[in-house]
């Protein structure tokens, strides 16, 4: 039996894990790869070229070629996804989500929110505590 889960109209249509994935390049595979497996990890452009055997100036040409967004884009909405999964399945407070989604600072997450969402962090937790009680 098969069963579709069901998404809200707020959730984007696709998941930023798997958007821009559709190249075949296996360094910028190799880099998504290492950060989807640790978003929350202070990722450095040299630490992420030195994952992939490239320079950085090399690795960001690569990366924005194949996938037409920066690494740092890139890192961002992953981390942005992992906190609003945070936000609407834990009850933790702001400091502890910025810093399991890697953010340095609960100022610095609400700052990030704000660039990709209408919507603050508490605002966008609301009614998603309603569905939990």
């Amino acid at each position: 039996m098969v069963v579709y889960m069901r998404r809200a109209g707020s959730d984007p249509q696709l998941s930023p894990w798997v958007m821009h994935r559709n190249h075949i390049h296996p360094v910028v595979h190799k880099v998504q790869d290492a950060v989807a497996k640790n978003p929350a990890h202070p990722w450095s452009l040299p630490e992420l070229a030195d994952i992939a055997c490239t320079s950085s100036r090399h690795l960001t040409r690569l990366f924005k070629t194949h996938t037409g967004i920066s690494v740092q884009e890139y890192l961002t909405s992953l981390r942005l996804s992992l906190a609003s999964k945070l936000l609407s399945q834990t009850g933790w407070s702001m400091d502890r989500v910025a810093q399991a989604s890697g953010f340095g600072s609960a100022r610095q997450f609400r700052r990030v929110w704000g660039n990709f969402h209408d919507e603050s962090p508490r605002a966008y937790r609301a009614p998603q505590e309603n569905l939990r009680h």
